[in-house]
């Protein structure tokens, strides 16, 4: 994985995220590309963050690329395959129940309709556990991952999972159009 840290501020990271390349960097946190799936981009930040602080940089990275953008939510078996295929370290998703304790929901909206809890998770902690990391533990011989936990939502800090909502390339095309369109009217 290329850990290169270019300014989001420029054209060049946003060609390189559209074609795949290279790591992003803003201010000092590195979003690294680690590949495509189900229409979506993922990245992982090279820092362990709080989880306020994860959200942010989430949401900061989709402002950059000009699409839309959060915590990632892992939404079936397959998908966290894919992920763990890629990284089997704690990553903050965007899975929390801070809104009504016990009532899990993703940052992005989607159906909360598959779960990865680890054994005895979510436990709540008394209360005070209100988001969630993947790749909780790994056993001694990494023949097993052990999925979700509920974690605190301050004084925990983790790299963060971060999903990136790539246009269908119908809509890519269309914009390209419009651009060439554009061009034609100004000659």
């Amino acid at each position: 994985m290329n850990r290169s840290r270019i300014n989001l501020h420029t054209l060049i990271p946003c060609l390189l995220a559209v074609m795949g390349l290279g790591g992003i960097a803003q201010a000092d946190i590195v979003y690294n590309y680690i590949g495509s799936y189900g229409g979506h981009d993922y990245y992982v930040t090279d820092l362990d963050l709080e989880y306020y602080d994860a959200r942010q940089a989430a949401e900061q990275l989709g402002i950059d690329l000009g699409a839309e953008s959060y915590l990632a939510s892992v939404t079936s078996q397959a998908e966290t395959d894919w992920i763990q295929s890629h990284s089997l370290d704690t990553m903050w998703i965007g899975l929390n129940d801070l809104d009504l304790d016990g009532n899990w929901s993703w940052d992005s909206g989607e159906l909360f309709d598959w779960t990865d809890w680890a054994p005895g998770e979510p436990n709540g902690n008394w209360e005070d556990e209100n988001v969630a990391v993947m790749n909780w533990g790994v056993d001694v011989d990494g023949s097993t991952v052990y999925g979700w936990n509920d974690w605190k939502d301050q004084n925990r800090f983790t790299q963060a999972l971060i999903e990136v909502v790539v246009p269908a390339p119908g809509v890519l095309a269309l914009l390209g159009l419009a651009g060439l369109r554009t061009r034609r009217r100004r000659h």
